[in-house]
């Protein structure tokens, strides 16, 4: 089964506003941090009227790792961030609404851990890129009608949103795990069909193999659940795997 942990609450955060800083020292830096409740859109956290980089920092602890694959997903972050655990670069995502997670699984450690992320949240050139040619896609947040300075070119871009402004969560669960199940029924006469689509989670960097039973009762009938034994199936590492399977049965009176 899945787990989550939450990293939501009191985040420190830096402002860069020439966007000189850079990782190491504010990795060790104790001086310069401030205070936010994440997650939040910067401008309703304390950083008004603000386009450019801030910096965000959070430790954490974890008890135990154990044999679990680990995975640091951020729900949410406007709009360009790069991720650092205990020192390690994990990647970069570029965007306002898509969800996305790092494999952390070797650089997590049993104790303490510090995690530090870049956020870039910039105003476009106004007039050439805004608001005519907007690249940045942040739905309302982007539409000039919904700015305090509407589609004036120099003001448009007023109070600013950035920041990481959903969840942040470390999800660890066996490398291998049942994902989402799909069943759609088809009746004929008083014969039901049911075609069953598994989506089998794999968080391990090994390719595995693995077998499925699953059965199916009639719900108020007096009938044997179908049983149904999937035949062994492998995946490749890292990624998802989809069964698909067939199954039928009297259901008596409909």
């Amino acid at each position: 089964m899945q787990k989550t942990l939450s990293l939501d609450g009191r985040w420190q955060y830096q402002l860069d506003p020439q966007a000189d800083k850079g990782p190491g020292a504010l990795l060790a830096a104790d001086d310069g941090w401030q205070a936010m409740e994440l997650p939040a859109n910067w401008q309703l956290g304390g950083v008004e009227d603000y386009a450019g980089v801030v910096w965000y920092r959070r430790s954490f602890d974890i008890t135990s790792k154990g044999q679990s694959e680990w995975w640091l997903q951020f729900r949410g972050v406007d709009y360009f961030a790069q991720v650092w655990l205990n020192g390690a670069y994990l990647g970069a995502h570029e965007g306002y609404f898509q969800p996305f997670q790092f494999l952390v699984t070797d650089v997590l450690r049993e104790g303490s851990n510090v995690l530090l992320v870049r956020v870039d949240s910039p105003r476009e050139e106004p007039g050439t890129v805004w608001p005519g040619h907007k690249r940045l896609i942040k739905g309302i947040f982007n539409h000039h009608d919904c700015r305090p300075g509407q589609n004036f070119p120099q003001w448009g871009q007023s109070q600013n949103t950035g920041g990481i402004w959903h969840s942040v969560e470390l999800l660890t669960s066996p490398a291998i795990y049942i994902e989402q199940v799909h069943v759609t029924p088809t009746l004929v006469g008083q014969v039901a069909a049911l075609t069953v689509e598994l989506t089998i989670g794999h968080l391990g960097r090994q390719a595995a193999e693995g077998q499925i039973d699953i059965s199916i009762s009639p719900l108020g009938a007096e009938q044997e659940a179908i049983a149904v034994e999937l035949q062994p199936w492998v995946s490749g590492a890292t990624g998802s795997a989809r069964l698909h399977m067939l199954m039928s049965g009297y259901l008596g009176a409909l």
